[in-house]
């Protein structure tokens, strides 16, 4: 039985972002962060609730972090979370820096705010196995050791698309990354989807993925017509989140492009993760006069069936309510707090 978790509105999305110097709702885009530890639990990113989610394999519904306000996620084989995150200071910004929560909460800062985009390029951060970071900075890719000392990997100051080693490739418009199973960077990168070795070579997977103007546009006059998060599975197949066209396309080894899903009106993917042969898709949903709202989390079973998990606010409004907050298929318990502003709410018996 679907279950509903009335949820009191602790702090709305605008008077939030004015306190803090951020970008209103309507002209901001949505997160796409999400990941999933060792254990099943799923970590998604939420920018009008200012938190990062925990949903454990039982149901359970945590905020693993809040007041952050952060676009991309990443989990390690330690199942320690790594998050960038984004703030104004007297409306001077944007200030980036990053941030580990460990598994049992503990949280460091391994990136001080910065304005510094050659220090840290702010949105995306994936580590090897090393430990080491990397980041976009403008268009280039950077790598932070663990020591600290950072040096190019990829990229130049110079828009283009070209693929080869270190500075002599191009990049267009870095929206998102990830580190495939195969130790390989993947990015969205304008119309395509592209590989970056450690060693720094980059080569196209994939391009001209971008349907000018889109046929099922998520806003109505074509804008964001992006694609942001992906993800690579066991068999290094890619899957994407086509935001501005409400799709989630998949791109085998050899660059073959096929539409997996498209998602209905008012929702559209945000951000995939791939968790063994399942795949949990982040979705935000907009309606005008409205804005963004959401998010939902969805899952493709391997047997291709696709079932929604989590939907937080309401559709038809966009907000939180007594009569329409947290719907979810498990009872659910949460404990939230955002901006200092602690409240607990219990699961209904129907």
């Amino acid at each position: 039985m679907n279950r509903r978790l009335g949820l009191k509105p602790l702090i709305t999305l605008c008077a939030t972002l004015v306190l803090l110097g951020l970008p209103t709702n309507g002209l901001a885009h949505p997160g796409w962060g999400i990941a999933i530890d060792s254990e099943g639990s799923v970590y998604f990113t939420d920018i009008e609730r200012l938190t990062i989610w925990k949903r454990l394999p039982d149901g359970t519904l945590q905020a693993a972090v809040t007041g952050v306000w952060t676009h991309q996620l990443f989990v390690d084989a330690q199942d320690n979370l790594y998050y960038e995150r984004e703030e104004y200071r007297s409306n001077v910004g944007p200030y980036y820096s990053v941030w580990r929560r460990s598994p049992s909460g503990e949280q460091t800062l391994l990136i001080p705010p910065t304005l510094d985009q050659t220090v840290f390029g702010g949105e995306n951060v994936v580590l090897d196995a090393s430990g080491a970071i990397y980041f976009p900075t403008g268009r280039a890719i950077t790598k932070r050791s663990p020591d600290g000392t950072q040096h190019l990997l990829a990229g130049s100051d110079t828009a283009g698309h070209q693929d080869g080693q270190g500075a002599s490739a191009r990049f267009t418009s870095i929206n998102a990354m990830t580190m495939g199973p195969d130790a390989t960077i993947y990015v969205t990168d304008g119309d395509a989807v592209r590989k970056i070795t450690l060693d720094g070579v980059v080569t196209t997977l994939a391009r001209g993925l971008l349907t000018i103007p889109p046929d099922d546009p998520f806003f109505d006059d074509g804008g964001f017509n992006d694609m942001y998060g992906l993800t690579v599975d066991a068999h290094g197949t890619v899957f994407v989140a086509y935001h501005g066209n409400r799709r989630l396309l998949q791109v085998t080894p050899d660059g073959s492009v096929s539409e997996r899903y498209r998602a209905a009106a008012p929702w559209s993917p945000m951000g995939v993760y791939a968790a063994g042969d399942d795949l949990y898709i982040l979705e935000t949903g907009w309606l005008a006069g409205i804005g963004h709202f959401g998010p939902r989390l969805r899952k493709r079973s391997p047997d291709g069936t696709f079932t929604t998990v989590l939907t937080l606010g309401n559709v038809d409004t966009g907000k939180d309510d007594e009569s329409a907050g947290i719907s979810t298929g498990a009872a659910v318990t949460m404990t939230l707090s955002i901006q200092g502003r602690p409240s607990i709410e219990s699961s209904d018996s129907g």
